[in-house]
C-alpha cells in the first residue's frame, strides 16, 4: 500500500474522530477492491470503493491525468465514500497497470479518447451500470478532459462534471500545439524525459513528488508522450461551443502554470451556467489531488453536496 495513502487514511479517520464522529470501521473491506477487464485490450484495471456501503448513492468516476494512475486519487476514494458515493478509480490505457506485460504489445498500445471512452464504457457495463443511469464524470489534466468528453457524446449519461487541472476541449493550449503538429515517432524519439519531468516538477513537496515519480514510472516515457498526444488531438477548436447546462466544478492548483490560466478563462466563458463553480487550490500545482488533498476533498464534498 502506497505510503500517501496510509498517511490520507489515518488523517481522515483522525478527522473524524476530532470531529465527533463515530466511524464505522467495516468500511475499511469496502474500500479499493480490484477488478480487472482482462478481455479488454489492454486489460484495464479499475477500483470500486463504497459499492457494499453505498448501494443506492451515485457514482463518481475518477479519472486521472497523463501517465498517471489510479493513486492520484487516494487522498479522496474515503472522504468520498463516507459522504455516501461509490467511487470508481482506474488506470487508463496504456498506463499503470492497465498495460501488456509484453515489451511489443506494450509498444503498440494505442490512445486515444476514442478508445478511453470505450474502455470507460466496459467498464461500466461490467458493472451492470445501465446506460440509462447519469454518472458524475470527474478527472484530473488529461482525466478532465477525458470527462468533458464524456459529458458532450454522453450528455444523458452525465450528472455533473468535475474538472481539474485541464484546459477545455475547445481551446488548444498554446504548448499543446508541439504535440498536436509532429508525429507521434518524432515525438517519442525526441522527447527525453520532458514531458516526465514536466508532470513531475509541478510539485514541491517531497512525498508528492515520490509518488508521481512512481506512477509516471509505471507508465513509461513512451506511452506518457501518447497520452500528451491524444490531449492534443482530442481539442476541436470551437471557442464558442455552448457548454451542457450541468453543475460543473473547476478546480485549479494556484501555483499550476500549465493550465490555470485556462481554467479561470473556462469559468469566465461559462458563467451563464448557473450551476458553475471555481475553486483555487492555494499551495498546489498540477496535481492538486495530492499536493493539498484537505482543500479538494472540501471543493469536492461541498460541490457534490449542492446537486
Amino acid at each position: 500500500m502506497h505510503k500517501l495513502y496510509i498517511l490520507f487514511l489515518v488523517i481522515t479517520v483522525l478527522s473524524i474522530f476530532v470531529s465527533g464522529g463515530s466511524p464505522d470501521s467495516s468500511w475499511a473491506t469496502d474500500l479499493l477492491l480490484h477488478n480487472s477487464l482482462a478481455w479488454n485490450d489492454p486489460p484495464i484495471q479499475y477500483w470500486l470503493s463504497g459499492f457494499h456501503h453505498n448501494p443506492y448513492g451515485d457514482i463518481i468516476i475518477l479519472s486521472p491525468g497523463a501517465g498517471l494512475d489510479h493513486h492520484s486519487f487516494d487522498p479522496q476514494v474515503l472522504p468520498l465514500v463516507i459522504a455516501g458515493y461509490r467511487v470508481i478509480t482506474y488506470d487508463p490505457r496504456c498506463q499503470g497497470l492497465s498495460q501488456w506485460s509484453n515489451p511489443v504489445a506494450k509498444s503498440n498500445c494505442t490512445i486515444t479518447f476514442d478508445l478511453m471512452l470505450q474502455d470507460m464504457n466496459q467498464i461500466f457495463s461490467s458493472l451492470a451500470i445501465s446506460p440509462e443511469k447519469q454518472v458524475i464524470q470527474a478527472g484530473l489534466s488529461m482525466g478532465g478532459m477525458l470527462a468533458q468528453q464524456f459529458s458532450k457524446v454522453y450528455p444523458n449519461r452525465t450528472k455533473a462534471l468535475i474538472a481539474m487541472d485541464c484546459g477545455t476541449n475547445e481551446e488548444l493550449l498554446p504548448w499543446m500545439q508541439y504535440y498536436l503538429d509532429t508525429p507521434l515517432g518524432t515525438l517519442i524519439a525526441d522527447d527525453n524525459n520532458t514531458s516526465f519531468n514536466a508532470i513531475l516538477n509541478t510539485s514541491n513537496r517531497t512525498l508528492v513528488r515520490q509518488e508521481i515519480y512512481n506512477e509516471l514510472s509505471l507508465s513509461g516515457d513512451a506511452e506518457i508522450v501518447k497520452a500528451m498526444k491524444a490531449c492534443a488531438s482530442a481539442v476541436s477548436n470551437d471557442p464558442g461551443f455552448t457548454r451542457l447546462q450541468i453543475p460543473e466544478l473547476l478546480i485549479y492548483g494556484q501555483l499550476d502554470s500549465l493550465t490555470n490560466a485556462s481554467m479561470i478563462e473556462w469559468y469566465a466563458r461559462d458563467q451563464a451556467n448557473p450551476h458553475i463553480s471555481l475553486i483555487s487550490i492555494p499551495s498546489a500545482g498540477h496535481i492538486s489531488s495530492l499536493d493539498n488533498p484537505s482543500a479538494v476533498n472540501q471543493a469536492l464534498i461541498q460541490f457534490l453536496a449542492s446537486i
